[in-house]
């Protein structure tokens, strides 16, 4: 069975996003308001949320790439289609457009960027107490309500009035208290960001490098803030189809993360696995790929547990490299078989990312003759097909 997958279209861009019209009627604002603070939480804890592209509305979360190397429309469509030809098992970077179509498509699951990565650090910061020494002024205040409401704005997809909002706060953080003060670089980002879901990919990328710059200078290159706005540039880059300059942020993101937070944590997981995606599907660099995600295994095992969905996709995601890429069948089952049964336990037999499981597993049964297990995945999953 071939693979058929497509990025989902981008939402049509607005014209006026870099003004400041009147905010539509604001959601209601956060009880508690956002704290000024020189070192923000940076428990950013990774949240499951609905499957969608990267440009999508409301389900930007997590960007750890889940393949689906097949796609059979609903599930029990009994239509038939060959297999896509297998890719080489070089390990150098392709340019042509036929190397290109043999990759593996990139579908985002439940994926996590950083853009929400700051943006669940403020969430976090308006849960907060405050303190003597963090006490903001009345005016301040009112300005990290405008904040909150942009983010509210965020939560259920409404992207252009979440821009509004955002543009305002930044714009009053500015002249309150100065343009590299770390709310207002904060809120420069989710300008930045918030332009990406609107399909203004350019802007957002010379928005996020300016503020990158502005950051990096005040706070330094290893700081939280910091880092959140490289992995978003990467984001960037990733969605212009720009690999290499995505590669770069990456890898870069990659060295500091683990140098100040470890592989175990969330953001570094999203970027070993954002990192192990751009390796395999773009660059058919194997290797590397299987680097990344056995990295990342690890560390979701020690996070979050062996049966954890995010664990179990990196399990996938291991499983498709050493199908697709390296022909491994062997390797290949066991983890396809660890994460087919880890989803059916979590998640059940007819969830979607079982499902997608199901499939890659299928194909992979189909590839390599092991008609013996096909007949056993094909009646517990597909008893409707002959």
């Amino acid at each position: 069975m071939g693979c058929n997958n497509s990025k989902a279209v981008p939402p049509p861009p607005s014209d006026h996003y870099n003004q400041q019209p009147h905010p539509a009627a604001p959601p209601p604002p956060q009880s508690n308001p956002l704290r000024s603070s020189d070192n923000p939480n940076p428990a950013a804890v990774r949240k499951p949320s609905l499957t969608s592209s990267s440009k999508d509305s409301a389900a930007n979360a997590m960007r750890a790439q889940s393949f689906k190397r097949a796609s059979k429309g609903k599930s029990g469509d009994k239509s038939k289609a060959k297999a896509k030809p297998k890719p080489n098992k070089s390990t150098t970077a392709f340019s042509s457009e036929k190397q290109a179509e043999k990759l593996p498509k990139r579908r985002l699951s439940v994926a996590k960027r950083g853009s929400d990565v700051l943006a669940d650090m403020l969430k976090t910061n308006l849960k907060e107490e405050a303190t003597p020494e963090k006490q903001e002024s009345k005016e301040e205040k009112r300005i990290d309500v405008i904040a909150s409401q942009g983010l509210a704005c965020r939560d259920i997809g409404e992207h252009e009035n979440a821009l509004k909002y955002y543009v305002k706060a930044r714009n009053q953080y500015g002249k309150l208290l100065g343009r590299e003060h770390r709310k207002t670089l904060n809120m420069a980002v989710l300008v930045a960001n918030s332009n990406a879901h609107l399909g203004k990919i350019d802007d957002t990328i010379s928005q996020l490098k300016v503020v990158l710059a502005k950051q990096e200078k005040v706070f330094g290159k290893d700081d939280e803030n910091s880092l959140s706005t490289l992995l978003s540039l990467a984001n960037a880059y990733d969605d212009k189809q720009d690999h290499l300059e995505a590669r770069k942020r990456y890898e870069a993101c990659l060295v500091r993360q683990g140098r100040k937070f470890g592989d175990a944590h969330p953001d570094t997981l999203m970027t070993l696995d954002n990192l192990g995606s751009l390796y395999q599907a773009d660059f058919r660099e194997f290797d590397k790929a299987l680097e990344m995600y056995s990295r990342s295994l690890a560390g979701h095992e020690q996070s979050v547990g062996p049966q954890h969905e995010e664990t179990l996709k990196t399990a996938m995601n291991m499983a498709i490299v050493y199908d697709e890429g390296l022909n491994d069948y062997a390797k290949a089952e066991v983890l396809y078989r660890r994460a087919l049964e880890g989803f059916a336990e979590t998640l059940g037999k007819e969830h979607e990312q079982t499902m997608d499981c199901a499939e890659n597993f299928r194909c992979c049964l189909e590839d390599s003759g092991s008609m013996d297990s096909l007949k056993e995945l094909m009646a517990e999953y597909y008893p409707n097909e002959e």
